[in-house]
């Protein structure tokens, strides 16, 4: 492709992710202005990406007139989070380079003559496209306790958890499921617990925590089991409505996170619990909940 305005010089372990480069650089300069270095290409400006070896978010951006040997005539860095994609990153440097390059032809060019001096006109400006809205899922794997009974005794419990998180809006889907069991007395009471909801997320100290607040519809399985004078009595209740949670996350790196929350929630319908026409116990309209666990966000 001979008559490129601009060829990039990126590292060959970079040329997959780097295409997102060449294509905003194109969508800036005009399809078929940028391309990658190679032996049939004649271009006017040779731009070369270099790496910081210590810190791997620095890329510097290095224009020279033709190639790896002329003039050096432009330069800029690029510093970007941990976080961020590799492909947006270069998409990124393709957008600086068309910028680069748009301002050296602008000053290239040769000055009009006074017998015939157009009106100025303002120069393009690349607009760097818009960052796509990426989707990711998130797992939660951990412990939860809390109380319903209204005698006090504490029940106990592994959660598993799946959020479904958004780039643009600070706002997640999740679906949870646990299942719980009385820590002490009799009967034997245990919980199966499900849960669809979403929530809201606020991003602390540059996105290494969060604050989410989440409300969900719970539908609740509570498994009854006594014995007395050698009979044995069984029985099941379902019980339905909202929770209300508020959680606390901090990535120990990139995609790991530890999190725990408190929880509330309003169950109907409220249950007695007899045995032997005695009453035992009795499970009221509100409970809460502590739960704490580890994340891993498949992004």
């Amino acid at each position: 492709m001979p008559g490129a305005v601009v060829v990039l010089a990126v590292p060959p372990n970079q040329a997959d992710a780097a295409t997102s480069a060449l294509n905003t650089c194109n969508s800036a300069l005009g399809e078929g202005n940028c391309a990658f270095v190679a032996a049939n290409i004649e271009a006017r400006w040779y731009a070369q990406m270099r790496f910081d070896p210590e810190r791997k978010e620095l890329i510097s951006i290095v224009l020279f007139d033709r190639t790896p040997d002329g003039e050096r005539v432009a330069s800029s860095q690029l510093e970007f989070k941990e976080r961020d994609a590799e492909r947006e990153r270069w998409a990124s440097v393709g957008v600086v380079v068309a910028a680069l390059v748009a301002a050296q032809n602008a000053a290239n060019l040769p000055p009009p003559s006074a017998a015939a001096m157009p009106p100025p006109t303002p120069l393009p400006v690349p607009v760097p496209p818009p960052e796509p809205h990426r989707l990711w899922l998130r797992a939660d794997l951990g412990a939860t306790g809390g109380s319903e009974l209204e005698g006090g005794a504490l029940r106990f419990g592994g959660l598993a958890r799946v959020g479904l998180a958004v780039s643009a809006l600070p706002a997640f889907a999740l679906a949870s499921v646990a299942h719980t069991v009385r820590g002490r007395g009799s009967p034997e009471l245990s919980w199966t617990t499900g849960s669809l909801g979403f929530g809201a997320r606020v991003g602390l100290v540059h996105d290494w925590a969060a604050l989410e607040v989440r409300t969900e519809a719970v539908v609740e399985q509570l498994s009854i089991s006594a014995s007395a004078a050698g009979r044995s009595e069984s029985a099941q209740r379902t019980r339905f409505g909202p929770r209300f949670g508020l959680d606390f996350s901090g990535y120990l790196a990139r995609q790991w996170a530890l999190f725990g929350g408190v929880e509330v929630a309003a169950l109907r319908p409220a249950v007695v619990i007899g045995v032997g026409g005695r009453t035992e116990d009795h499970l009221p309209l509100f409970g809460w909940g502590l739960l704490s666990g580890l994340r891993y966000d498949f992004r």
